[in-house]
């Protein structure tokens, strides 16, 4: 088996266990999901066998990490991802996997490294960019102005508002 540098290198057993737990345990586990995607891409890579990656899909969908995981991994992994099937399939790209594969300075694959700086930018992003918080009057004064813009009358905005609340009654 390759030998992980940066990332925490798991048996097979381990994996398995990890990946199921992260499926349970949702959002909780950014640091595990880092490197369960890190030993999923180096065991496609051993085994020329995408079952470890599309089993990743898997667990980014169920801890809500899989926008993340669409954005970084399909990169990083020699074979044909599908976003629209949200799996990889096909045979191995020699040229990626040589590129992935030379080992760098600091005694890791190249993906690894490449692993690391997008989850660092990942991480960047999610911190400059705080969730919004859904504001009732600023939607209504939104609503309202693009109304009266749009030449509607205050009639027709409180005949919409009560045909909305029959409707979601």
């Amino acid at each position: 088996m390759e030998s992980l540098k940066i990332f925490t290198n798991l048996t097979n057993r381990q994996f398995s266990a990890q990946v199921t737990g992260l499926i349970k345990s949702g959002p909780k586990q950014l640091e595990a999901f880092k490197t369960l995607c890190a030993n999923a891409i180096v065991r496609t890579i051993e085994t020329n066998d995408v079952t470890h990656v599309n089993r990743m899909v898997e667990a980014a969908l169920a801890c809500g990490r899989f926008r993340t995981f669409a954005r970084v991994v399909p990169g990083l992994v020699p074979f044909a991802w599908s976003g629209q099937d949200r799996a990889f399939s096909g045979k191995r790209q020699k040229g990626k996997y040589a590129k992935l594969t030379k080992v760098e300075d600091n005694g890791a694959m190249c993906f690894e490294n490449l692993l690391v700086q997008y989850f660092e930018k990942e991480d960047a992003f999610a911190k400059t960019e705080p969730a919004k918080s859904w504001d009732l009057d600023t939607a209504m004064l939104r609503l309202v102005k693009t109304a009266l813009k749009k030449g509607k009358t205050t009639a027709q905005l409180e005949a919409a508002l009560e045909k909305a609340e029959k409707d979601a009654a």
